[in-house]
């Protein structure tokens, strides 16, 4: 079951549509940088909640890690979270302790490292970097809400704040654990389907995960990830039933198309050609209510 779980893991992250988040290659240094859009926070507040505005209009948030190779995703060795304080003429001037409190769970972070300051116009930006661990943004990533204090300043990360969290947690190999349990019931499933005779019939054998993600690596086969929204839509392979959302799965090499077809009781059903050429096939949708 771990290896199966491994490499639904595998596919399952590879395969879904990414939010705010910008790569960059540097060439020389054969590295690639992630790094999200930076995402307002709540109000500031300082010495126990009192009005901040006068010293700090709004607070942003960045997260970034640095991955190697030319890729966009990896497990890195730390990551960074940036806040970035936007005031008038007022500086923070780094080196505050940082504390959380993750679903009301204290955590102490130790000191930011002070990261400049940029004047625009009459904005000034000052960089308070964090630096965690892959460990921990994952515990951020499963949070439903974060409070943050930085020296005497306090906020709260936003929806779009945990957004960012969770999209470089992803691509850092996270996975919620409801997502994960049902995404191992649905493949397990979907082994006894009516699909996977026609793929023993036509192929003469099944695959191993490792196998198939050999296959993969070799651009011999396409791995599929769909996911939609409300989850729980069946999906249909040239008619044959493979599953539920969220689902993954992998289609051998061919020129001819394979027909998906996606239902849901109460839903318009999506019916769209797919040739498996190798490359990944990644498949988000927003299903439509019939009228």
């Amino acid at each position: 079951m771990k290896q199966v779980t491994a490499a639904l893991v595998f596919l399952f992250v590879s395969s879904i549509s990414f939010g705010q988040t910008k790569t960059s290659f540097d060439k020389f240094k054969n590295k690639t940088n992630l790094i999200t859009e930076e995402a307002q926070t709540s109000e500031v507040t300082f010495d126990g909640g009192k009005d901040a505005s006068v010293l700090s209009h709004r607070m942003g948030m960045i997260v970034g890690f640095t991955c190697d190779g030319q890729v966009d995703s990896c497990k890195p060795s730390e990551v960074e979270l940036l806040f970035i304080g936007h005031t008038s003429d007022w500086t923070m001037n780094g080196n505050n302790e940082v504390n959380f409190l993750i679903d009301g769970k204290a955590k102490s972070l130790g000191k930011a490292a002070w990261d400049g300051q940029v004047l625009s116009a009459d904005d000034l930006r000052e960089y308070n970097e964090l630096t965690i661990s892959p460990e921990l943004l994952a515990e951020l990533a499963e949070a439903q809400a974060v409070d943050v204090q930085i020296g005497p300043f306090e906020f709260s990360l936003t929806d779009a704040d945990l957004a960012s969290i969770r999209d470089m947690a992803i691509r850092a190999g996270w996975m919620p654990e409801a997502v994960k349990k049902t995404l191992i019931q649905n493949n397990e499933a979907s082994k006894a389907s009516p699909a996977a005779a026609a793929q023993l019939a036509q192929d003469g054998r099944t695959y191993t995960p490792q196998e198939l993600i050999q296959l993969i690596q070799q651009g011999q086969a396409s791995k599929t990830g769909i996911v939609t929204s409300p989850a729980g839509a069946k999906v249909y392979l040239d008619g044959n039933k493979v599953g539920v959302t969220p689902l993954s799965f992998v289609l051998l090499k061919r020129e001819s198309p394979r027909i998906l077809t996606i239902k849901l009781a109460g839903y318009k059903t999506v019916e769209r050609q797919l040739i498996p050429d190798g490359k990944t096939i990644p498949i988000g949708l927003t299903l439509e209510k019939e009228q």
